[in-house]
């Protein structure tokens, strides 16, 4: 399948907050052709009155507007990114401390349809930034084959590289953090450097979303989220609504399970979870075998 396709059946199936947010890759693809080189040196001799050098500068002033394009894609994709993580991180925290001090079982119910919004949506941030970094190094990639130069690449090593408070740079590729040295490994993002070859990417923090602290604390988000809900689902703490003064909610489930065994007898049975909890369950099993994606 190619990744123009495959980029277009992500955003129909994504939440809404993501639809139209990933890099267009299929619009940039398009706005190459410009800037290409020529193929053989008789290909703009038919009824071409423009001179080679009008051609070569025709083809710079094209490329310049297709970087200018790409890093315009690139702040918005930065962005969102950024609003989002810090919004599911902040929201993470609260619930922890609400769940922390909570001690209703209505409350904890809540508690858990929020934990599986969050580990989705943290899911889906992470998503969002593995599929643009793909995306950025694959056109940048076209881009060189077809313009026959470096330049691509060098705006690729630019935007893994930090710019720190002191003025320097760091280059993340090389040290990674969290999600951006998986992806940087995974997907061969961390290119060098080309020597001699000006960058043309002019905001430093134009690849944010490759090597984003935010990133590290997101997978941390969906993992914890996670471990929450098999543990809350398995000890029927979401059923103890039913067993009101019960010494602690799941307790006598526990109980009657292991004298059960100790016994040789049968466990018994679960009760079936309400349908909103159930949604939970399928929710959360989805979830776990996506984790370390």
């Amino acid at each position: 399948m190619k990744f123009a396709r495959y980029v277009l059946g992500l955003e129909r199936d994504c939440p809404p907050e993501w639809h139209g947010r990933f890099l267009r890759y299929k619009e940039l693809k398009k706005r190459l052709k410009p800037c290409e080189v020529d193929q053989s040196p008789d290909s703009g001799e038919e009824g071409e009155e423009q001179s080679p050098s009008g051609r070569v500068r025709d083809r710079a002033a094209a490329e310049e507007e297709w970087f200018e394009n790409l890093q315009t894609q690139l702040d918005d994709i930065n962005r969102h990114f950024e609003h989002y993580a810090r919004q599911i991180i902040a929201e993470f925290n609260a619930t922890e401390r609400r769940r922390q001090a909570c001690c209703f079982v209505f409350r904890r119910r809540a508690a858990l349809r929020t934990y599986t919004s969050l580990a989705q949506r943290a899911y889906w941030c992470r998503k969002f930034s593995k599929v643009n970094a793909v995306a950025l190094r694959k056109i940048l990639k076209k881009h060189d084959k077809r313009c026959r130069n470096s330049k691509g690449r060098a705006f690729l090593a630019r935007c893994w590289r930090i710019e720190e408070e002191g003025g320097g740079a760091r280059d993340e590729a090389a040290q990674g953090e969290g999600g951006g040295r998986e992806a940087a490994s995974s997907e061969g993002l961390g290119a060098e450097p080309v020597p001699g070859q000006s960058s043309p990417l002019k905001h430093p923090n134009a690849g944010a979303f490759l090597h984003s602290p935010l990133l590290a604390e997101l997978q941390a988000v969906q993992m914890e989220a996670m471990e929450r809900l098999p543990k809350d689902l398995l000890y029927g703490e979401a059923d103890s609504s039913s067993h009101r003064g019960a010494a602690a909610p799941g307790s006598l489930a526990r109980a009657s399970a292991s004298l059960g065994g100790l016994l040789g007898e049968a466990a018994p049975m679960p009760r079936p979870l309400p349908p909103e909890l159930e949604a939970v369950r399928v929710s959360a099993a989805f979830l776990a075998g996506d984790q370390t994606t």
